[in-house]
């Protein structure tokens, strides 16, 4: 959270408007926690009444243009993957890049009409605005058939917090999918989608992507803009796509990065056409010797990793076989320590 400025303003937030809130979300606090907090919420809306007032200050769609329809809870949500359903659409795509694909998006993304639950019970939520990346998927030709369940406000690496309901792993009934894009994990692994969306500021999109099999890549920070998505905290906030295959990730990347203009954290790029890049990176490879494929390539293998309490030998054999390959592919493959590493549950 930043806080933008501390006031007493002629908004004033206080404790006896909060505790509802509070015990809504089954929360306790002492009354003095509940004043510091009124006072931060109370700058908060000073911050948002100095706004100039004849400024248009929310992207709002052209639902003519980018209609939805059929929103609706589904009853049959896909062992809890599926939060919300829709059919949102763009009648005049400004390219066909993602044409014929279906995309799921997280549930802290915003898409107008449609509830965002952030998989919380602690706010009731209806966006009016249609996050950059939503409008841009259906730009690029893509339907955007749902809301994907997340875990509490995108806090866990598991997937029983969200209050949607858990999210079963898709080879195991009633383990974990990973968190917190627990339910864009599912469902592009099940097949439900083509690709998805998902949000990281600690892991939540490569811990479900692991989980589940799948490929997720957690973008260089700016990259893809994070306006219309709810925040964690804008230094670690990155949105990012999910999809079964590396060529495909690259495909929804090309599609969602770059600078909107409302993100002030993006800086000036220039975006590659990263589909063209895997594609000239494989044929790079194609017909050299086995051992030279990976030539010249350096990979880090974590050994803190490997001691963290209850972890699954079977995963840390996985995790050595894997290194093993890399390793007569041509890579060098090198033992890594950050000893902080086994502090950071702490944290």
């Amino acid at each position: 959270m930043s806080l933008i400025r501390m006031g007493s303003g002629p908004v004033q937030v206080t404790g006896t408007e909060l505790k509802p809130v509070l015990e809504k979300a089954g929360l306790e606090l002492t009354e003095s926690l509940i004043d510091e907090y009124s006072t931060l919420i109370t700058g908060f809306e000073a911050a948002i009444d100095a706004l100039p007032s004849d400024r248009e200050v929310e992207p709002r769609p052209d639902l003519e243009k980018y209609p939805r329809k059929d929103i609706h809870i589904p009853q049959d949500t896909e062992f809890g993957a599926w939060a919300t359903k829709v059919t949102a659409k763009c009648t005049a795509p400004k390219s066909n890049l993602l044409e014929g694909r279906t995309v799921a998006l997280k549930d802290n993304i915003a898409l107008a009409g449609v509830r965002c639950t952030n998989g919380t019970a602690m706010v009731e939520w209806v966006p009016e605005i249609d996050a950059t990346i939503a409008t841009r998927i259906m730009d690029a030709g893509a339907t955007i058939i749902g809301k994907a369940a997340c875990e509490n406000a995108c806090m866990e690496g598991i997937s029983c917090t969200s209050v949607t309901g858990p999210v079963h792993n898709p080879y195991a009934e009633g383990y974990s999918a990973g968190g917190s894009s627990s339910g864009s994990g599912r469902l592009v692994a099940t097949g439900s989608v083509d690709l998805a969306i998902g949000c990281d500021q600690g892991g939540s999109i490569r811990i479900p992507a692991s989980s589940c099999g799948i490929v997720g890549l957690k973008p260089t920070w700016g990259l893809v803009p994070y306006t219309g998505i709810l925040s964690l905290d804008p230094p670690i906030d990155h949105a990012g796509p999910m999809a079964k295959t590396v060529r495909d990730c690259a495909l929804l990347l090309e599609a969602i990065a770059g600078p909107d203009g409302w993100d002030d954290r993006q800086p000036p790029m220039e975006i590659k056409g990263y589909q063209r890049e895997f594609v000239r990176d494989v044929d790079a490879v194609t017909g050299l010797p086995r051992k030279t494929m990976l030539e010249g390539m350096k990979v880090g293998i974590l050994s803190e990793g490997f001691q963290i309490p209850g972890h699954d030998e079977n995963v840390a054999v996985s995790v050595r076989s894997a290194a093993t390959k890399l390793a007569e592919l041509g890579a060098t493959v090198s033992s890594v320590s950050i000893p902080k590493h086994l502090e950071a549950g702490k944290y």
